[in-house]
């Protein structure tokens, strides 16, 4: 939008980030689980959002939040992993290694984000136990994860370079570095990671012309009030 906002949902993103996965050739599954579970853990994965009240979903500015540029949110990484455990031990062991993930950078910084590292890493250590998984297999299907997360990250984002040039989106398991770009219409990756040579993937968004809030339920109603539109993207094998 040339004037406004265009608000994706976190739950939205992550979404997406499971329907890059649906797609990826069978290689990349894990063995110690159900593809689905799979999908599940990358779908869920930004779960556990603070409530609409106050300015959480705002910034000091009043405008929307955009959560990818917050330094670390330990509420909701809590509440992830705790409401993760609901669903499977595989669920939950996917959502520990991705807040523990997102949290490490900030070890140090205080007592509370070291406190939480070091309760994540003893839960997967249970987890696996009882999973029967080794820490290999956990950080192989991980990657998956995050490599999906990230992708997911560029297009809801519109990351992706001009003019065709490519930009690095990290590796798979047991592969070299991938890269992303749109010369045309369709979106590339190579080496292309996909079981099918060409499909079309959406996120839903929300296009709004407020530029600024007085709290978060003024936004949550006009996020009510406003029909989403669907940003697409066609993937095409060079």
């Amino acid at each position: 939008m040339s004037q406004g906002w265009e608000i994706i949902f976190q739950r939205a993103h992550a979404l997406l980030a499971a329907k890059l996965a649906y797609y990826l050739q069978d290689s990349f599954h894990p063995e110690k689980t159900s593809w689905l579970e799979m999908l599940t853990s990358i779908s869920e994965h930004d779960d556990g959002q603070p409530d609409w009240q106050g300015k959480n979903h705002l910034t000091e500015a009043g405008a929307p939040r955009d959560i990818t540029e917050q330094k670390y949110n330990l509420e909701q990484a809590k509440r992830v992993v705790s409401e993760s455990a609901h669903k499977s031990r595989w669920v939950a062991l996917m959502a520990s290694m991705h807040t523990y993930y997102l949290h490490r950078p900030f070890k140090g910084d205080n007592q509370a984000i070291d406190d939480f590292l070091k309760e994540q890493q003893a839960y997967q250590n249970v987890l696996r136990k009882t999973l029967n998984v080794s820490q290999k297999e956990s950080e192989t299907a991980y990657t998956v994860m995050r490599w999906c997360d990230e992708c997911s990250l560029i297009l809801c984002k519109k990351q992706i370079p001009p003019q065709g040039k490519k930009l690095e989106v990290g590796g798979l398991p047991h592969d070299t570095i991938r890269y992303i770009y749109q010369p045309k219409d369709a979106v590339h990756i190579s080496p292309w990671p996909f079981r099918e040579d060409n499909f079309t993937l959406s996120v839903e968004v929300f296009c709004i012309k407020q530029l600024e809030f007085a709290h978060d339920q003024e936004l949550q109603q006009l996020l009510k009030k406003t029909d989403p539109e669907l940003l697409q993207w066609q993937f095409e094998k060079d």
